[in-house]
């Protein structure tokens, strides 16, 4: 059930910094890859916790507060300031600053939102709006049944998704008195060659994106932003349907590669987008597995490949397994050599943040990110999460896939021209794994 409230049920009661128990004169600059992200993109992530025996305990508003500051003695970046020289590079100082903490409680029972959509996930209430001071906002909103939301908003260039929701979940085992793996923040990883070609190109990187997301922000249609849950049984007739070692040399394609490839195909049909229009998929790749030792690395590790562009026509005519090869293609070209020519080429560009963010595709190709290995529901503090996931993004064109709580389920969260959406949503092709039977390859 869904009910539109109004900001005069939501009291905050209080704004504070939870700040470094022992600030320094420690700064640090942030790496090549740090730098790759845009000022303002933001990690953001929601977790609904319920309370049915309304434990005036749970999650204590002080409790939580002092669990945190405790936590940020092993994260003196998270409670840091950054600042920007004239070259666009960044630098966090460890002065504690302090991490932006709210308390909001709500005259209204928890199952009266939905999460999700982002036509009822009421962002402006539910979450603070960001401010840029900190590298990290936390809101805790407390409904009169004793139900919880935790909102937590990292800067993209701290905490990438992965090390946001290690924080995350190192927050919730302090609350308990839990040992964890402590993170490191080392920028010694990921530096540019010795000696960089100035002139250097990174042919693989100059797709043409037309569409800057910035100016289409000037005339753009209403977007909304909403949830597609895919069951376990039809990922795996998907997967199986995708599988053909004669495509493209491709032997081997994955879950992940399945369903991108299917949600680029019925999104491009929804978009009612032209034959001979070409489009790619930019994929999010997180490059602990292949260049970082330590799964605790703090920081921004993500980097997003693009698929050889394809024309609609080709992309709806032919089948899953073409399109899945496409993907799996692109994610099997990032190896260490593609890397360090990246970090080469970004290195010696002029503000370099602006390269991977500051185009969204508002048109014909998408862009994917997968959570589904991140464990949103190991944030547990006393109960674990119902709902979880990353608040509604208004972006166009964008989905992100997480683990359902219901083992092997995957869930969808995109946004589209509301028009396109509901063209997705009621499109009998979206869920057309989901009845048959798919024989293995």
């Amino acid at each position: 059930m869904h009910t539109n409230q109004s900001k005069e049920n939501f009291l905050k009661l209080s704004s504070s910094q939870v700040a470094l128990e022992a600030p320094s004169q420690e700064q640090i600059k942030l790496s090549v890859m740090d730098n790759t992200v845009s000022e303002g993109i933001t990690v953001h992530f929601y977790f609904c916790y319920d309370n049915p025996n309304q434990d005036v305990n749970f999650m204590e508003p002080e409790a939580m507060r002092e669990s945190l500051s405790k936590l940020l003695g092993d994260y003196p970046w998270i409670g840091g300031a950054l600042t920007v020289d004239d070259g666009g590079k960044y630098t966090i100082n460890l002065n504690g600053y302090g991490v932006q903490f709210d308390i909001v409680r709500v005259d209204a029972p928890l199952n009266q939102f939905k999460f999700g959509s982002s036509d009822e996930f009421q962002k402006e209430n539910l979450c603070s709006h960001w401010t840029g001071l900190s590298p990290c906002q936390i809101q805790l909103t407390y409904f009169v049944c004793g139900g919880v939301v935790l909102s937590a908003e990292f800067d993209h260039r701290l905490l990438d998704g992965e090390s946001a929701v290690v924080f995350l979940q190192n927050w919730s085992k302090v609350h308990h008195g839990k040992p964890f793996t402590k993170p490191t923040f080392d920028r010694s990883h990921l530096q540019p060659s010795p000696s960089v070609d100035p002139n250097i190109q990174f042919p693989g990187h100059t797709a043409k994106l037309e569409h800057s997301y910035q100016e289409s922000l000037k005339t753009r249609p209403p977007t909304v932003s909403d949830t597609i849950v895919f069951t376990s049984h039809e990922l795996e007739n998907m997967k199986k349907s995708a599988q053909d070692p004669s495509e493209y040399q491709v032997p081997w394609v994955s879950t992940n590669d399945a369903l991108c490839a299917h949600m680029w195909r019925v999104v491009s049909r929804a978009r009612g987008l032209g034959r001979e229009e070409s489009t790619i998929v930019i994929q999010a790749n997180n490059l602990r597995k292949k260049m970082i030792p330590t799964k605790v690395f703090v920081g921004n590790m993500v980097y997003t490949p693009f698929t050889d562009p394809i024309t609609v026509g080709e992309l709806l005519s032919s089948p899953l397994s073409r399109s899945a090869a496409i993907v799996r293609r692109s994610i099997n070209s990032v190896t260490e050599e593609r890397i360090q020519n990246w970090i080469d080429y970004v290195s010696v560009v002029p503000r370099p943040q602006s390269l991977a963010y500051d185009k969204s595709f508002y048109g014909s190709n998408i862009i994917v990110s997968s959570l589904v290995s991140f464990d949103l529901y190991a944030v547990s503090f006393g109960r674990s999460p119902f709902n979880a996931g990353e608040v509604p993004a208004l972006w166009e064109g964008l989905f992100r896939m997480y683990a359902c709580k219901k083992k092997g389920d995957v869930e969808i969260r995109i946004c589209l021209v509301r028009e396109h959406m509901n063209k997705l949503l009621s499109d009998p092709e979206l869920h057309k794994y989901r009845n048959v039977e798919i024989q293995n390859v």
